[in-house]
């Protein structure tokens, strides 16, 4: 999916702190100043500097222990107590806590925090060092006998989720000791994928569109769920899906940095985020992610021996060709105040009725969002990227009046993906079209519901006017 510069210049440097870490830190200086570019420069431009930062990203070393740290310290009540001690002392002590190799990870973690003006397990320190947060951070890096890349990167951090308050303790566990080894993940990545080629593990389940792919994974996987009641009977079953996907596709990173003490430290958190996340016992979180796994594996073979068999498993659910879409509702139609009588069969209306009708299109649009039935139809769309197909745009009136060969034109085209952009100030969504044609001439045209932006060299269909979209027969 096409996304908004602004939202990509700001996802790209966390990614790089996120997964790259402190295995190379000239890779996360360079991420955040390239990708902080990307919003000024036009959309060829955008797509050449996003491409050449992902290539980088992905040919890195990688470390997560960053991003473990983060994850142990927001999940762990510990934080709590250390953060409710550190707030009533000062930022010497801050320096003593997070320099002190013996304090426990935690504290050190809740203590960089502070010092970097961040909160902590539910505390904000209550210190202004913003003005001195330089002189602070020399001081400190002193005292842990940090690089100078290392400064730089945390320095640069802000925006990146506080990844960057964990970076030095971070390159601390990695080389502090001569036990460091380059772990080469597997070869053969997790297969699953919802609604057509959509990875599950790249969903966020913290996005509407995430949490409505794994809703979609749990009603078709039923010994799944079953699973999930008995071992975590009080647990999300979305968030614990997710959040065991998140551990799986971490541990098939390429080129991962790894030390005894980096790999401890993921095995803590796993363990602390799946009795977060409402698993009674770090087992029972183990044995559902062998069975995702296990089921993974099992769709994958079964896809490559050409079945197209779909039981109940998470890989293959949505595996199966989508042909035809119908969409009798429009959820990412946005109301507005002109068409408030659009489809109105019932005679010239009042004007009480007019102004009724306008006042609740007012407060709907005032009130609007995309849903997660907006979000699912984002979802099952994607099953058409890549194919050709052909779109029967929305006409209230004739639609509800007229025979089927009286509505708009249908229109084909190649169907380059889905985007989703802020249109007259609201987030839309539209299907990408290349060289789209109507089906036949004459009469009402479809193609003028095709809209052009600049910086897109495709015509865009917006999802919502489309009523009905099919693949054409014979697009693969």
């Amino acid at each position: 999916m096409l996304a908004e510069p602004d939202y990509v210049a700001a996802r790209l440097p966390i990614i790089a702190y996120e997964d790259v870490g402190v295995a190379d830190l000239t890779c996360l200086l360079w991420t955040k100043q390239a990708a902080a570019t990307i919003p000024v420069q036009t959309q060829t431009e955008r797509r050449k500097i996003a491409t050449a930062i992902a290539g980088r990203l992905a040919d890195a070393l990688k470390s997560r222990t960053a991003c473990d740290i983060l994850c142990l310290t927001n999940c762990s009540p510990e934080a709590t107590q250390y953060a409710d001690d550190l707030v009533r002392l000062g930022l010497t002590d801050w320096i003593d806590a997070a320099t002190t190799s013996t304090q426990p990870l935690i504290k050190r973690a809740v203590a960089w925090r502070f010092i970097l003006g961040l909160a902590a397990g539910g505390r904000r320190p209550n210190i202004a060092v913003a003005g001195s947060r330089n002189a602070v951070l020399a001081t400190v890096a002193e005292a842990m006998q940090l690089p100078m890349g290392l400064v730089a990167a945390i320095q640069a951090g802000t925006g990146t989720h506080n990844l960057h308050a964990a970076l030095a303790l971070a390159h601390e566990l990695l080389y502090s000791t001569s036990e460091v080894r380059i772990k080469h993940g597997n070869s053969s990545p997790i297969a699953g994928r919802v609604a057509g080629g959509l990875m599950l593990c790249a969903l966020d389940m913290y996005t509407r569109a995430g949490r409505t792919a794994y809703r979609r994974v749990l009603s078709s996987a039923p010994r799944l769920v079953a699973m999930l009641r008995r071992y975590a009977p009080h647990g999300d079953p979305v968030e614990c899906v997710g959040m065991l996907m998140f551990h799986a596709e971490g541990s098939l990173l390429s080129r991962g940095v790894e030390s005894p003490a980096s790999a401890e430290v993921q095995v803590e958190v796993e363990q602390a985020e799946a009795m977060s996340a409402g698993f009674e016992n770090p087992e029972g979180a183990l044995k559902v992610r062998q069975w995702l796994r296990h089921h993974q594996q099992a769709g994958r073979r079964r896809k490559n021996a050409g079945h197209r068999h779909c039981s109940n498993h998470v890989v293959g659910i949505m595996n199966a060709p989508t042909t035809k879409l119908t969409f009798n509702r429009r959820p990412w139609w946005v109301p507005s105040e002109g068409r408030a009588f659009e489809g109105w069969l019932e005679g010239r209306p009042t004007a009480a009725q007019r102004e009724d009708a306008v006042a609740r299109a007012r407060q709907q649009r005032a009130n609007w969002k995309p849903n997660a039935q907006a979000w699912d139809q984002l979802i099952q769309l994607q099953t058409l990227v890549g194919r050709r197909v052909r779109i029967q745009f929305w006409d209230p009136l004739t639609m509800h009046t007229l025979a089927e060969d009286e509505w708009p034109h249908a229109v084909e085209g190649n169907c380059e993906g889905v985007a989703t952009l802020i249109d007259d100030g609201y987030l839309q969504a539209f299907l990408v079209l290349r060289d789209p044609v109507e089906a036949k001439t004459g009469g009402s045209s479809g193609l003028a519901y095709l809209v052009e932006r600049a910086t897109i060299n495709c015509k865009l269909a917006p999802v919502a006017e489309i009523y009905e979209v099919e693949a054409v027969l014979g697009s693969p």
